[in-house]
């Protein structure tokens, strides 16, 4: 990780933060996890998010986030600029990983996908409790989105793919959850 604030003669300050991920998927994971929206501030093949001065974006194996509060015009687009020129500097590209591409699209709840390899982040859509009952850990890939029901009731449905290293993790998952 690199941190570096950035200050005008006036005190005025615009925070850069890098962080490694090590992988894109990862990258990707930290991105969608808090993201709302896409929003393609930085480039056309970028997916970022800009809002009232706090950028987010990911591309390759690395996750940035910039914040210039209080929000000006100068600010953002000084925010914009250099966002763009360290994305120029990121090689590799901004595809999803294949799990999260294998999400169904009809009625998905547009920018609900999450992805990550951590159990902790499964109780994001809906609380399975602290007990790792589906056997997540560093070597097992969840994807997950949310779903319009078409019921007309306000909580939509979720949807999990969970890619496990072999036949054998994926039934004592299963074992687990049945369990549970």
């Amino acid at each position: 990780m690199v941190s570096q604030p950035y200050v005008d003669a006036e005190g005025r300050e615009i925070r850069l933060d890098v962080f490694d991920m090590g992988a894109p998927a990862r990258a990707y994971g930290v991105f969608a996890h808090s993201r709302e929206g896409v929003d393609r501030f930085v480039a056309p093949d970028v997916d970022s998010e800009y809002v009232g001065g706090l950028l987010h974006f990911w591309k390759g194996p690395y996750y940035v986030s910039m914040l210039a509060y209080p929000e000006t015009e100068a600010k953002k687009q000084l925010v914009r600029s250099l966002a763009r020129a360290i994305a120029a500097q990121i090689e590799g590209d901004a595809d999803e990983p294949g799990l999260v591409r294998q999400l169904p699209a009809r009625d998905r709840v547009p920018h609900s996908e999450r992805y990550f390899l951590h159990p902790a982040w499964v109780n994001d859509y809906h609380d399975f409790g602290d007990a790792n009952v589906l056997r997540i850990d560093g070597d097992t890939e969840v994807a997950m989105a949310r779903y319009r029901t078409g019921d007309g009731g306000d909580s939509p449905a979720v949807l999990l793919l969970i890619r496990y290293p072999g036949a054998a993790a994926a039934a004592a998952a299963q074992a687990s959850f049945t369990t549970a």
